[in-house]
């Protein structure tokens, strides 16, 4: 059963109209800084397993295909080098 009634929106001042806008800015910005630094840390890990195979090649081809082989990763999807590597 739906009702018909429904809350007046509330009238605000202009101060709290503008401390609400400013919050709301200063939460953006928190949240954009936040996504940068996730982001670069999976730059860092991407390029540290890259260069992690790339040695592990060079100390053995055989040990290399074994570690790029499909595997169960992160929910028990296969996940390949590749997929790996673009994460």
């Amino acid at each position: 059963m739906h009702s018909k009634r429904q809350r007046e929106p509330a009238l605000l001042s202009f101060d709290e109209s503008e401390r609400r806008a400013l919050l709301h800015k200063d939460w953006t910005r928190y949240k954009l800084r936040q996504h940068s630094c996730e982001m670069l840390k999976v730059a860092r890990v991407r390029w540290l397993q890259k260069q992690a195979l790339e040695e592990l090649r060079k100390e053995s081809e055989e040990l290399y295909q074994s570690a790029i082989q499909v595997c169960l990763g992160f929910g028990g999807k296969h996940m390949t080098e590749c997929a790996l590597l673009s994460f």
